[in-house]
């Protein structure tokens, strides 16, 4: 119906499917957006305590390596 409608005219039926498409699609990406962006802090801060944990139980030598690749990696 709604479709028939639309095309009766040309350049309503291209306005409307676009509308159509914004209204549908503007709150489905921000909805997704806004659930990546949770989990995302969600597994970063579980992360990081895991990190945190772990570091508790390191010996230096371990220590000293990884000091070792994060200027490795950070300088170059």
């Amino acid at each position: 119906m709604f479709w028939q409608l639309a095309n009766q005219d040309r350049g309503y039926t291209i306005w409307c499917k676009t509308f159509t498409v914004l209204m549908i699609g503007f709150p489905c990406a921000f909805s997704c957006g806004v659930i990546v962006f949770a989990l995302g802090i969600f597994f970063n801060i579980k992360l990081y305590r895991l990190l945190r944990q772990n570091q508790q139980h390191i010996t230096p030598e371990t220590r000293k390596m990884q000091m070792t690749l994060y200027r490795t990696y950070t300088i170059s």
